[in-house]
């Protein structure tokens, strides 16, 4: 009884072997794809001193703009994955991806007059390292590296006023990434993935110039803009 159990456990072991021979797959050397997703825009707008014409004591510093936006943001991916014949697969990677997340809101004024401020999204994108661990076919991955991403800060809408004193910045701004997925082989050359990220872009001191005198407002615009981003994206690979 014995001998025939232990006999099956082996034929049993040799079979699962087997077919993780068959299923397993070669994830080392260069790959590149296209993925699309949302991503979900944190915009923060501090006021650092007065921001219409009575003055800094008509706006004690704080918070101007705090509000999130979704998108739609589609781009393109390219790494190399390493070490494919040990237990884990290291890797790098990059992507650049172009959307919409952007952020308006109220910012400035009272009694009537004011303006919105946005934070509008032209490009993101990281250079990360991946850390994964494939199961057959399957790849689970986390990943952390430098997060890009250029800004376009508009102020702007004016209410009670004859023009927008204040008009736009742009600015590329560098950060962190951290991030989590699954990638899937459906065949030796080509993969599925779902991936989610999040990106810290840091706090920059915008400083705007007034140019219009009493017909608006007639003070300099300071302000400390913090970005943030969460991302969740699916994609195909193919490999090379």
């Amino acid at each position: 009884m014995k001998k025939s159990l232990l006999s099956g456990l082996v034929v049993m072991t040799m079979t699962m072997g087997a077919t993780g021979v068959a299923n397993a797959v070669d994830w080392t050397g260069p790959y590149a794809g296209l993925n699309i997703g949302f991503g979900s825009h944190q915009s923060d707008w501090e006021n650092i001193y007065g921001t219409y014409e009575g003055g800094p004591s008509d706006m004690a510093p704080g918070i101007l703009v705090n509000s999130n936006s979704i998108g739609v943001l589609a781009g393109a991916t390219a790494g190399y994955n390493f070490n494919s014949a040990s237990p884990y697969v290291i890797g790098v990677e990059g992507n650049i991806a172009f959307g919409n997340p952007d952020v308006k809101s109220r910012c400035i004024g009272d009694q009537g007059y004011g303006a919105s401020c946005a934070s509008e999204t032209n490009w993101i994108g990281d250079l990360a390292v991946r850390f994964g661990l494939p199961v057959e076919r399957t790849l689970y991955f986390v990943k952390g590296g430098a997060a890009f991403g250029n800004f376009k800060y508009k102020v702007g809408d004016f209410v009670g006023f004859t023009a927008p004193p204040y008009g736009s910045k742009t600015k590329t701004k560098i950060g962190w990434l951290v991030g989590a997925g699954v990638e899937q082989a459906v065949s030796d050359k080509t993969s599925v993935k779902f991936e989610a990220d999040y990106m810290d872009f840091g706090k920059d001191r915008m400083n705007f110039s007034s140019g219009c005198g009493t017909s608006c407002y007639s003070s300099d615009f300071g302000t400390d803009i913090t970005e943030k981003m969460w991302v969740v994206k699916v994609g195909l690979n193919m490999k090379f």
